[in-house]
């Protein structure tokens, strides 16, 4: 967000590469195997810069952001696993 504005969506993929072939089923867009990391969402407004908007998210990411990251990632991964709808 920029005064209000929507201007990128960063998406984070924990999982490996092997894991995103599978989640698609082997559909023949390659672009869904590169989903490992930090990624600009397809649907991103792009009112800045994508390359600059990652370039940003990487220098702000700190093993100690990284490590909150993870842990919420793994609750949630756990809690829907088991049911629970998370919406």
């Amino acid at each position: 967000m920029h005064d209000g504005d929507h201007v990128s969506t960063i998406n984070y993929a924990w999982e490996s590469p092997e894991f995103y072939r599978q989640w698609v089923r082997d559909d023949p867009d390659e672009s869904m195997y590169r989903m490992c990391g930090a990624t600009i969402d397809f649907t991103s407004p792009n009112k800045v810069s994508p390359e600059g908007m990652l370039a940003l998210f990487h220098a702000l990411l700190n093993e100690k952001w990284l490590a909150m990251i993870k842990k919420n990632y793994k609750v949630v991964k756990k809690l829907t696993a088991e049911g629970f709808d998370i919406s």
